[in-house]
């Protein structure tokens, strides 16, 4: 597990619009950790979180559209995004 992992992950999620809609459409939490390891990234729900946190207003709009800083901060739920927001799902 690294941070390094995390951050290529979420530069591929900013960066490649194809694996994003993989990701967003997978059905389940699980169904997203698993393609993100068949894509190669193994990272941690703390390790995420940290590089979350290190992102941009305008970084974090690209990984999860339409969620500020401040309303994932929370620990509120992006049904899009269930892996990425402070919760038990990743």
């Amino acid at each position: 597990m690294s941070i390094e992992s995390a951050r290529a992950f979420l530069a591929k999620m900013m960066g490649d619009e194809e694996f994003r809609t993989r990701m967003v459409q997978a059905p389940t939490p699980e169904h997203r950790r698993d393609l993100a390891k068949a894509a190669g990234f193994r990272f941690t729900k703390e390790e995420l979180d940290r590089v979350m946190d290190e992102l941009s207003p305008a970084e974090l709009d690209k990984v999860a559209p339409g969620m500020a800083k401040g309303e994932m901060a929370g620990g509120g739920l992006h049904p899009a995004y269930g892996l990425f927001v402070r919760t038990r799902i990743w």
